[in-house]
């Protein structure tokens, strides 16, 4: 009888399966799950595109039902692994610059007009042509420029922010949230 902490294998791996070691297991074909028939297995791969053990585990479907569960209270919180943002995910995000002239900063007037402000404290126009060159070389979109608040709102796919910036994406779970986090 094999198990792996409480998981008894051969309540849910059909016997042919059962003593393939689990790295082996994950990429087995669907049928090797108690329940899941070859006709079920071609059906869930012409319509998913899901045809090994571990692409059902990654699927987006499972995922969604197995956080419906959580939501329920029928599945503990901390069941769900930490998972990396699909490569394709859409971010969008915001580069902050520094004032152009930090010394006359610390001595503004009370009241200031919105283009003496842009002046004083806003980001200069070299700092804001220095981002616009990087993004378009990075090959990220440029959103929104607001010199007058000092940023530079930039969107890519997760892959080519990543990418940038030597950084990976993730989503992780908590037994109280789950958020989304970088690493790198």
């Amino acid at each position: 009888m094999k198990q792996t902490g409480p998981l008894n294998l051969e309540e849910i791996i059909d016997k042919v399966y059962v003593d393939l070691p689990l790295q082996t297991l994950l990429d087995q074909p669907l049928h090797a799950l108690k329940g899941v028939t070859p006709a079920d297995n071609n059906l869930l791969k012409e319509t998913l595109q899901v045809n090994t053990v571990l692409n059902w585990a990654e699927h987006w479907a499972v995922q969604a039902a197995q956080r419906i569960a959580q939501e329920a209270g029928l599945l503990p919180k901390a069941q769900l692994p930490d998972e990396k943002l699909p490569m394709d995910a859409p971010l969008t995000f915001r580069l902050i610059l520094r004032p152009q002239n930090e010394i006359r900063f610390r001595r503004l007037p009370r009241r200031l007009l919105n283009h003496q402000l842009v002046e004083t404290h806003g980001a200069s126009k070299q700092d804001i042509n220095l981002v616009l060159r990087f993004a378009a070389e990075a090959g990220l979109q440029v959103l929104k420029v607001n010199a007058r608040r000092r940023f530079v709102e930039l969107s890519g796919s997760a892959e080519r922010i990543g990418d940038v910036f030597g950084i990976t994406f993730w989503r992780r779970h908590r037994p109280e949230q789950s958020f989304q986090d970088i690493e790198g």
